[in-house]
């Protein structure tokens, strides 16, 4: 609905800028929409079309304008009259009218993929100039040249799924582990359907649920995936699901995933999968809505070979059973196949696509993982207040297995340094870690041991021997020479962090061999042992709760976690560079006036 009010002088501005663009009318003046809370401006845009069945010369679009102008979101609709009605590759799905609007769904893309970062410094999009509005206009044209030119998906781009469309709403979202590993084993199998677990991952009111392994019809394991605990063990199964694995993306010229049952049906068949979809349903005839995930091989990049396997979900309706079977059959599987057809695959019926998500390893490596530590065994002694950061860093990052050792309970003074919660409190440091970390990660797979080290039961010295990267985040000499003493079957990497008084600096030694060289690190860490025993002389020690003297370490969270950091990136470069001479690196942060940062010295 229409109501009156006043576009702003910089909106005003911008529209100007639009007013003498080559191949730009604008049809209606600036429009308030009040339910979609954007302004709105109706124009045609015309471009010399190459084939004139695939785009007209000239279309009509919505262009709506946040109230933030020269700030905010800009967004290009095709009309409802006169407008795309097609849905091409970097568009919304485009196969229906907005109710209550004057434009149809399919959104295109327009803005630069620099975008997502929210950063003016690394987006040309000219944000906060009036403009603004032109550029968007001018990336418009562009767009629609390039679509009538077929070249939307040029060779090397990266590959971009279609917008699947749902009916529901909210819509779930399946979460596979799909890996260039996995396809291997799809393709060289020769299973084409089946059913498939899938358990619900916390909170409970979260639409998110996780695949965890495929089976066949015969119910026997096809593929599972290589999940952490939390996934792994979870007990909270969802109906199960149907899988038909095709040999193509659903979708229909030019770039619009498949939005009818009829259309989908005809794809199946086209592939020689609809006798697999038919099996399917009989697995799941018991009156409840299930998933149906079609799975189909999909490249890394356009014009290359497929390299993985997509999982897209469908929530199937209610299925026919019992006595609902189609007249003039028999309730078997073909009355209740025909009674489907008719009743919810026809050609006006519509999928139901929900979103899917890749989890896998892989798919995070570009979000920050740090490979060099993705399949190493790691031992974290000390669950305090360096070992939780330091193992949580880890552990985001994707390193491999951790098994977490310590004999402390977490107690309340602990909390403003550390990353467990008051309800914590009073567990032992290292499992209440452990669960902690397996919390962060889909892959995270963390083991404890309830005791200070080296522990003295056997299942614990067989959890921790085959660890390959030996890290001490306790700051305490004793368990360095405990550490000395042990001798290791084979080679480890060893690292010690530790912090000086008030954490003005982190030491970070590292060694390779088959047992810590403590000498050497004696020898190393000496010269720094006076410097803080010097910085420590005088100063009046910090007391904790009232009762016996205990005094507290005086260190802040922050100088904490940034010098955790610093450790991190250090630990990285020694296994990256395979060093085996020992050496202390030191990180100290820099105050004089203010605080600049911290340094290497």
């Amino acid at each position: 609905m229409s109501v009156l009010k006043t576009p702003t002088p910089e909106l005003r501005q911008g529209r100007r800028f639009v007013e003498s663009l080559p191949g730009v009318k604008l049809l209606e003046d600036l429009t308030w929409f009040d339910d979609a809370r954007v302004w709105g401006i109706l124009c045609r845009l015309t471009i010399n079309a190459v084939d004139p069945d695939v785009i007209s010369a000239e279309t009509d679009w919505w262009v709506t304008v946040e109230e933030s102008f020269p700030f905010g979101k800009i967004t290009f609709r095709p009309a409802a009259e006169r407008g795309l009605s097609q849905t091409f590759a970097h568009q919304r799905y485009n196969g229906r009218v907005i109710p209550g609007a004057p434009w149809r769904s399919g959104d295109i893309c327009v803005q630069s993929p620099s975008f997502v970062f929210g950063q003016h410094a690394l987006d040309p999009d000219p944000i906060g100039q009036p403009c603004r509005l032109a550029w968007y206009f001018h990336r418009a044209i562009d767009w629609l040249g390039t679509a009538a030119a077929g070249n939307l998906l040029a060779d090397g781009d990266p590959f971009e799924l279609p917008d699947f469309p749902g009916v529901t709403s909210p819509r779930y979202t399946v979460v596979h582990g799909e890996t260039p590993e996995t396809f291997q084993a799809w393709t060289s199998g020769r299973d084409w359907y089946g059913t498939a677990e899938i358990v619900a991952v916390d909170p409970p009111r979260d639409k998110t649920v996780v695949l965890r392994r495929f089976l066949n019809r015969q119910g026997e394991e096809v593929l599972a995936y290589s999940w952490g605990r939390d996934v792994a063990r979870s007990k909270r199964l969802v109906i199960p699901a149907a899988w038909v694995r095709c040999e193509s993306l659903p979708v229909s010229f030019p770039y619009q995933a498949i939005d009818s049952w009829g259309d989908l049906l005809a794809h199946l068949l086209g592939e020689g999968r609809e006798r697999h979809f038919r099996s399917v349903t009989e697995l799941i005839r018991d009156g409840e809505s299930h998933f149906l995930l079609l799975g189909f091989p999909i490249p890394s990049h356009v014009g290359q070979a497929a390299t993985q396997l997509h999982w897209q979900p469908i929530m199937l309706p209610k299925l026919s059973h019992g006595t609902s079977f189609r007249n003039g059959f028999r309730p078997n599987a073909q009355g209740y196949w025909m009674q489907d057809r008719y009743e919810h695959f026809s050609q006006g019926k519509k999928p139901d696509w929900h979103k899917a998500a890749n989890w896998s390893k892989e798919s995070t490596a570009g979000k920050g993982r740090i490979d060099s530590l993705s399949d190493i065994r790691t031992l974290v002694i000390g669950a305090g207040a360096i070992g939780s950061v330091v193992s949580e860093l880890l552990v985001r990052a994707g390193c491999g297995p951790m098994v977490v050792c310590d004999g402390d309970e977490i107690e309340h003074g602990n909390l403003c340094r550390h990353t467990l919660q008051v309800k914590d409190i009073g567990r032992n440091k290292a499992e209440a870690l452990a669960d902690r970390l397996l919390g962060v990660h889909a892959h995270a797979k963390v083991q404890h041991v309830p005791d200070a080290f080296p522990p003295v039961e056997e299942e614990d010295l067989a959890l921790i021997a085959h660890c390959e990267l030996i890290l001490d985040c306790t700051g305490d000499d004793a368990t360095l020479h405990e550490l000395a003493r042990c001798v290791w079957e084979s080679e480890k990497t060893f690292c010690s962090i530790s912090l000086s008084y008030k954490a003005s600096r982190v030491y970070v030694y590292t060694a390779r061999g088959r047992s810590f060289p403590v000498d050497d690190f004696r020898t190393r860490f000496t010269n720094w042992a006076e410097r803080d025993a010097r910085d420590f002389t005088g100063e009046e020690l910090v007391q904790g709760a009232a009762g016996c003297w205990h005094p507290s370490f005086p260190a802040r969270v922050d100088e904490v976690w940034m010098l955790s950091a610093a450790a991190v990136r250090r630990l990285e470069e020694a296994v990256l560079g395979a060093e085996t001479e020992p050496q202390l690196a030191v990180f100290e942060q820099v105050s004089e006036t203010c605080f600049q940062g911290i340094r290497r010295v």
